[in-house]
């Protein structure tokens, strides 16, 4: 098989290439670190961050626009009834 991928021009690529490509995909994508942690099972989310913090560095999971969608849509948002003095 080796020859077959240098023929290719391709590198050999093996588990731990690929785990360690899943991981920063998933975190890429938007993953919290704890489901990162759990899907590659480590112990800790410390040990996630530990390895893989560099890729969570300027990632937006979004959740910032939806707690001002939840804290001030006048349908969901708490900020409407704290006002009207509805509960």
């Amino acid at each position: 098989m080796l020859p077959a991928l240098k023929r290719a021009g391709l590198r050999h690529v093996g588990m731990h290439s690929l785990r360690h490509s899943f991981a920063s995909a998933m975190i890429q994508h938007g993953a919290p670190v704890t489901e990162v942690q759990a899907l590659l099972g480590h112990a800790d989310p410390s040990i996630t961050l530990r390895v893989y913090s560099h890729w969570f560095k300027g990632t937006e999971s979004g959740a910032t626009a939806r707690v001002a969608e939840a804290l001030f849509s006048p349908q969901l948002g708490h900020l409407k009834d704290t006002q009207t003095g509805n509960k």
